[in-house]
């Protein structure tokens, strides 16, 4: 019973946190002042770096990694892999309404196969 709640606990985590380190990391390369057009990607990077929401994103993003490993130590990729679908239908419904994003019909057909595919795998 442990072992499940732990494995739940991390798959759990591992989805939220890669789905709020991409909405920071979003929110705050968006508040930069950065060239949209330019191919100068060091100084972009630098730039980004320089935002808190961008580092607590990356940051974020690397205990998702730690957590990813620690839950592939005790369960099968095939069984969990599937579950990498909710971040996408996460940081699409987030990205409506906390990054005013619109998602046109032929995403939101793609979100609603996301979906249909998470429901067959779970049954």
């Amino acid at each position: 019973m442990r072992g499940i709640l732990i494995e739940n606990f991390l798959l759990l985590s591992v989805v939220l946190l890669i789905t709020i380190g991409q909405i920071l990391i979003k929110l705050g390369v968006n508040e930069l002042s950065i060239d949209k057009e330019s191919e100068n990607y060091i100084n972009t990077v630098i730039v980004a770096f320089s935002s808190i929401k961008v580092l607590s994103g990356v940051f974020l993003a690397a205990l998702a990694a730690i957590a990813w490993v620690l839950l592939l130590t005790k369960v099968e990729l095939t069984a969990v892999y599937p579950y990498m679908m909710l971040p996408i239908f996460l940081i699409s419904i987030l990205s409506l309404f906390l990054l005013n994003e619109s998602i046109s019909n032929i995403q939101w057909l793609g979100i609603a196969f996301i979906v249909i595919g998470y429901w067959f795998f779970s049954t």
